[in-house]
């Protein structure tokens, strides 16, 4: 067996799983990782195939946070374990401080969701060889940010094809996201596809400058901005709805609006782009784009969650069924006319992640059908970087999956 896919359902007790006899173990998913005797399984099963897998996929759905601000595994054992500054790193993995000990050498593939990096960011980016890894999707790990600088400082050559950067949702350090973004990014070349989601206003241009190191290949680009830090405050009371915010400062769209040159897309040549805007707001950004015979598919983007509980920018459902709002259709007379973008063939709005969990509030038209369509073609871009988590759901089937 060469392929095991483990999908649970976090609010169930603990399996029994055994993966240490899987010895032609070559893609391993593991969504969510939830028990301590999960976690043991894994450490058993990566110390006998880790250095022949070419997938690894894990989620681990386990920190709570403490009084102290600090994190803390609730599977542990003991209190010994409890305060261990990295339980992944240490007893997962097997590394010990300060070593430089390449684990996983033929990963073509790697997911990590709540898979913490702090306090081991340096051991953990030697721990895969990064002249083999094409796609790399990051969600919501601690650390991230120094790890990415970890891996820079292993100078190892950077093959990525395919790369998601999504830091959780909080703003502990303003500027960060930005810089370390920044700096990775112009670290390789050759990136095809590029989805990230940010908390902050603060380097957007910057960013998107530092993507055109990879004009040359890039064709799919999702930029999600979460909406502002209160929307995640325990405090906020929900009276007001948090507008979105823009993309860039007031300066930088005078700037872009004088000299459309100088925004960055004008350079790039995307097959598909989406983008957390308003529609009112997203026409004079997407102006470089008229001139452009690549972009086929848009989508404006809004979290499934915020348009539950506020309201969706560009759906309404007077007549019982998903249509598109007075604003949406305003932008599709334009992006599809004389004046918008020629190529373009299908404009999607909404929250297209986990499936049809936000059916009712997302919208998709297309004017010329393709083959494969749309809406299959770039399947994962627009379920690229969900606001909300997996085990959102009501309910969620446990499942296991082999080859």
């Amino acid at each position: 067996m060469e392929t095991v896919r483990i999908i649970n359902d976090s609010r169930c007790y603990g399996h029994d799983y055994w993966l240490a006899d899987f010895r032609k173990l070559k893609r391993l998913t593991w969504i969510p990782l939830t028990w301590r005797d999960d976690l043991d399984a894994l450490a058993m099963g990566l110390e006998k195939f880790a250095h022949q897998l070419t997938l690894l996929e894990l989620d681990i759905f386990e920190y709570e946070r403490k009084g102290n601000g600090a994190y803390r595994p609730y599977y542990a054992k003991s209190q010994e374990e409890r305060d261990r500054p990295n339980y992944f790193a240490w007893d997962i993995l097997g590394l010990s401080a300060d070593e430089k000990r390449c684990i996983f050498q033929s990963l073509d593939r790697l997911y990590l969701c709540g898979v913490p990096f702090d306090t081991a960011e340096m051991e953990m980016a030697h721990a895969f060889n990064w002249s083999t890894i094409r796609s790399l999707h990051l969600r919501f790990c601690r650390g991230w940010a120094e790890f990415l600088q970890q891996v820079l400082k292993c100078r190892r050559k950077i093959n990525l094809r395919s790369l998601t950067l999504e830091p959780s949702p909080t703003l502990e350090f303003p500027g960060e996201e930005a810089e370390t973004i920044c700096s990775f990014l112009g670290a390789f070349t050759g990136l095809q596809e590029l989805f990230l989601s940010t908390n902050e206003q603060y380097g957007t241009l910057n960013i998107w400058r530092a993507v055109l190191h990879h004009k040359a290949t890039l064709k799919r680009f999702v930029h999600n901005q979460r909406v502002p830090a209160d929307f995640w405050d325990p405090d906020w009371d929900g009276s007001e709805e948090p507008a979105p915010q823009l993309p860039f400062t007031l300066e930088e769209y005078d700037m872009m609006y004088t000299d459309p040159a100088s925004n960055p897309l004008f350079e790039l040549d995307l097959e598909f782009l989406g983008l957390t805007v308003l529609p009112a707001d997203l026409k004079y950004m997407l102006s470089p784009l008229t001139n452009k015979h690549t972009l086929h598919l848009l989508h404006i983007r809004q979290a499934g969650g915020y348009s539950d509980q506020y309201g969706s920018w560009g759906v309404n459902h007077s007549n019982g069924r998903p249509e598109a709002s007075p604003g949406l259709v305003d932008f599709g007379n334009w992006v599809f006319g004389p004046d918008g973008i020629a190529s373009l063939k299908g404009l999607a709005f909404g929250d297209f992640s986990y499936g049809n969990r936000h059916i009712h509030d997302r919208y998709l038209t297309m004017i010329e059908l393709t083959n494969p369509p749309l809406d299959v073609k770039f399947a994962e871009a627009l379920a690229a970087c969900p606001q909300d988590e997996l085990n959102a759901l009501d309910s969620f089937p446990w499942r296991l999956e082999y080859e």
